[in-house]
């Protein structure tokens, strides 16, 4: 996990949404419309997701992981503030928050996990660093073979993690990633139940 592997998120998540960032015909809600104070809110929430969203850097490096944790904090923030006004418009508002939480559980998770520290000295070929998620213009080959290993070829990377940080650790690593597969990338149809 030494790195986890949050980088793809930061890195695919406009491109597999089709840039949910830009405001596509904004319907605000009429409090929001009405009150001037609303528009610097909005600018400066606007902002401060588009930051959180754009941080690419290497998450190895401790300080960069509490960096992108607070930008986690400020951009929940003002999106749970905001949410009635949709922000982005009617139907990108939800993506956007579905996306923003998301990737912010997994990097909480990431960040305090012991299992991090368990596998920085394991070397084996199949490491949760592996990233099933795929470009979105991926050929249908590619995107089953991708969904077929999801979780590592012979799902890997579940015997790795139950070995070295318990299965605990595994099921929440689990569900994480599924719920970015399920909100935020939609890439693969996969049953929790298949993988305990």
């Amino acid at each position: 996990m030494r790195n986890i592997f949050l980088l793809f998120c930061l890195v695919c998540v406009e491109n597999s949404l089709g840039s949910p960032l830009q405001a596509h015909g904004v319907q605000w809600n009429m409090t929001c419309a009405k009150d001037p104070s609303y528009h610097v809110k909005i600018a400066v929430c606007t902002m401060e997701v588009k930051s959180f969203l754009h941080k690419n850097d290497d998450m190895k490096n401790k300080t960069m992981i509490d960096d992108l944790l607070k930008k986690c904090s400020k951009a929940t923030t003002c999106l749970k503030s905001l949410s009635h006004c949709h922000i982005f418009g009617i139907d990108r508002t939800p993506v956007v928050e579905n996306i923003v939480y998301t990737i912010c559980d997994f990097t909480k998770w990431a960040a305090n996990t012991p299992c991090n520290t368990k596998l920085e000295s394991y070397e084996g070929e199949c490491s949760p660093e592996l990233n099933p998620f795929m470009d979105p213009h991926a050929d249908e080959e590619r995107k089953k073979e991708k969904c077929e290993n999801f979780f590592g070829e012979n799902g890997c990377i579940r015997d790795t993690m139950v070995k070295w940080c318990g299965r605990e650790e595994w099921v929440q690593y689990r569900d994480l990633m599924l719920n970015l597969n399920d909100k935020v990338f939609k890439q693969c149809e996969i049953n929790a139940a298949d993988w305990n």
